[in-house]
């Protein structure tokens, strides 16, 4: 399977997980080796970062490996999209 694929994929996935309510910002984007894809979680306010974490493990299985998904705390500036090469997702709080 291709990497687009994968991150169409993941992305697709990481969605479902917002729509739950686990999960508020996301980024996909290649690993720094390059060998395959991670994940930057901001999760829910509501959600532990332990919920989140077992959730998208068992989620991601098998196309993002346990050590390249990162939940980020809610307090921790995001990312600037333009900086990453990948895909992103936010919820505004009018959402």
């Amino acid at each position: 399977m291709s990497a687009f694929v994968d991150r169409d994929l993941i992305a697709e996935k990481l969605e479902i997980a917002r729509t739950l309510g686990l999960v508020a910002r996301y980024v996909v984007r290649p690993t720094d080796e390059g060998t395959g894809l991670s994940v930057r979680i901001w999760g829910s306010p509501t959600a532990s970062e332990q919920a989140i974490r077992h959730y998208l493990t068992r989620l991601l299985d098998g196309l993002v490996s346990d050590q390249d998904i990162a939940v980020v705390g809610e307090g921790e500036a995001p990312v600037r999209p333009e900086h990453l090469d990948g895909v992103t997702a936010s919820v505004s709080a009018a959402a």
